[in-house]
Formats: structure tokens, sequence, C-alpha cells
């Protein structure tokens, strides 16, 4: 079974948003583990919600580059590109 999409803008707002879906779960797994240790934070300092709080500024920054980057390499690289 196919699911049939839109327009342009709506497959790559589903890209990006895909994109940054999957960013957001890594990043706050890589927030909660990894940050502490590499900056030496005390575990009670990084809590879950500070995690979630520093992966929402990055996916949405994420979301909004991953969507006008897709855009912009649609318009512009695709149709210039000539491979021989």
């Amino acid at each position: 079974m196919t699911v049939k999409m839109g327009t342009s803008n709506q497959k790559a707002a589903l890209e990006a948003i895909t994109n940054v879906i999957v960013g957001f779960i890594i990043g706050v797994s890589l927030n909660v583990f990894l940050l502490p240790v590499l900056l030496g934070i005390p575990a009670d300092v990084m809590s879950f919600d500070l995690a979630i709080t520093i992966s929402l500024l990055y996916g949405s920054t994420g979301l909004v580059r991953s969507f006008i980057l897709r855009k912009a390499f649609s318009k512009y690289v695709r149709k210039n590109w000539r491979i021989w």
C-alpha cells in the first residue's frame, strides 16, 4: 500500500519533521547520559526536564534548518547538477 503525498512543501516538511523527531530522541538520550559525563555535571543538576529543554532548542533549530536546506537543494542544486 502506498501513501500519496501532497505538494513538494508537504514532502519536505514531513522529511524534516521525521529527521528532527529521530534526532530529538537521540539528543535527549545523549543529554541525559553523555553530557553529564563529558562536562562533569552532577547527575542531580542534569535533570530529564533540562535534557528535554536542550533537545527542544536544538530540535526546533534543526527542523527549520532541515526544511530550508531541503527546499533550497530542490530548487537550486538539483536543477544545476550536470553529471556529464
